[in-house]
């Protein structure tokens, strides 16, 4: 009759404890940030009310988490709100999908009590502070890159004491356990130091979405782009030269009656550098902004400056992502290739000097004996 005050009686009666307890608990997700969770980063996953936790939260180890959005809805939960999150296990193999493809897990006998018999004490007992609310969409074979039901994201670091009593499964590394960040376009580098450390039986996966291959195909644009401007510059400064070789040899007669009127030679330097130079500058200006407002309005054209829109009837993606994706073009920078094809007008002053001089050299009754160009 005193059964439950045997050693074995206790040990039952943590056991139903435990089944009460698992009853009701839920996922919780420590992270260093959100961008490491799989479907946050796929955009699988989005923040529908509220805000993302934010990086100095993250680093700072804040109370502040995110929940989903059925949870938040079960127990009329909104962003601001506060929740109690006692933590009594700790798994570093199976992710929180694993554990909890339902509301309940189903495989809970390991999660009763621990070694001793005893039930899992809370090693950590806070109140956290509910600053977004996502959505993620769970297809029916899940993998487990997927978030578990209900899951709650909080910071890594938020979480103070040790759970090394608390721990009932442990693995080696795989790819929904375990992340990591690096900076973009850095894959490389990466594996070259990776790679020097003889490390070979440790697959890594990269998800950067697409940016390594478009940021090789930019700096192949970028390139011609070069190409071609340095090629354009350089026309532009052979046509200019051609230009001043043109507009002085046929301004000879010009320059021999000038002198011969008593016009010394810095005075007819001067006024066909005059003369020329407007010209020039007038060309260059008028093609500037000839070529700004055209690169402008081709910029504006559709279906650059339209929404772009996709059909998502049969995607996953439906209640939760916009259809319409915003696409702009930048113009900053543009003023530098101006500055640089400027260059023109000094390289066309200092052709056009030289050239000048040669012209001065001769005597003004030689240049009128010669035959107008």
């Amino acid at each position: 009759e005193n059964f439950f005050d045997t050693p074995r009686g206790k040990r039952w009666l943590a056991v139903m404890e435990g089944f009460e307890r698992v009853k009701h608990a839920i996922p919780v997700v420590p992270v260093n940030g959100t961008k490491l969770l799989l479907p946050f980063h796929n955009g699988d996953a989005r923040i529908v009310e509220g805000r993302d936790i934010s990086v100095g939260e993250y680093e700072s180890g804040e109370k502040v988490c995110l929940i989903d959005m059925n949870f938040a809805a079960n127990n009329r939960l909104k962003a601001g709100d506060e929740l109690r999150l006692p933590l009594y296990y700790a798994d570093y193999f199976y992710s929180s999908i694993q554990i909890f493809p339902k509301p309940i897990p189903e495989d809970i006998i390991h999660l009763l009590i621990n070694s001793r018999g005893e039930g899992y004490p809370a090693f950590e007992d806070s109140v956290y502070r509910i600053v977004g609310i996502y959505s993620a969409p769970r297809p029916s074979a899940a993998s487990g890159y997927v978030l578990g039901h209900n899951a709650v994201v909080i910071p890594w670091k938020s979480v103070k004491n040790s759970d090394e009593n608390n721990i009932f499964s442990t693995g080696p590394m795989n790819g929904y356990n375990t992340s990591f960040q690096i900076p973009n376009g850095h894959i490389p580098e990466f594996l070259s130091r990776w790679e020097s450390l003889g490390i070979t039986d440790l697959k890594i996966v990269f998800y950067d979405n697409g940016y390594s291959r478009i940021k090789e195909g930019l700096e192949a644009m970028k390139k011609t782009a070069v190409i071609l401007f340095a090629t354009g510059l350089a026309a532009t400064f052979l046509v200019v030269a051609l230009f001043c070789h043109l507009f002085i040899s046929r301004q000879k007669k010009r320059t021999a009656i000038e002198r011969s009127l008593g016009m010394d030679r810095r005075l007819c330097a001067l006024s066909l550098l005059t003369g020329l130079m407007l010209v020039v500058i007038a060309a260059y200006v008028f093609g500037s902004i000839a070529g700004y407002l055209m690169t402008d309005i081709i910029a504006r054209q559709r279906p650059i400056d339209s929404h772009e829109s996709f059909d998502m009837s049969f995607s996953s993606w439906r209640a939760t992502a916009d259809t319409n994706v915003k696409m702009s073009v930048s113009m900053e920078g543009i003023w530098r290739g101006v500055l640089v094809t400027a260059l023109a007008i000094p390289a066309a002053l200092v052709y056009a000097m030289v050239s000048i001089v040669f012209n001065l050299r001769h005597e003004p009754l030689k240049l009128l004996g010669e035959r107008s160009g």
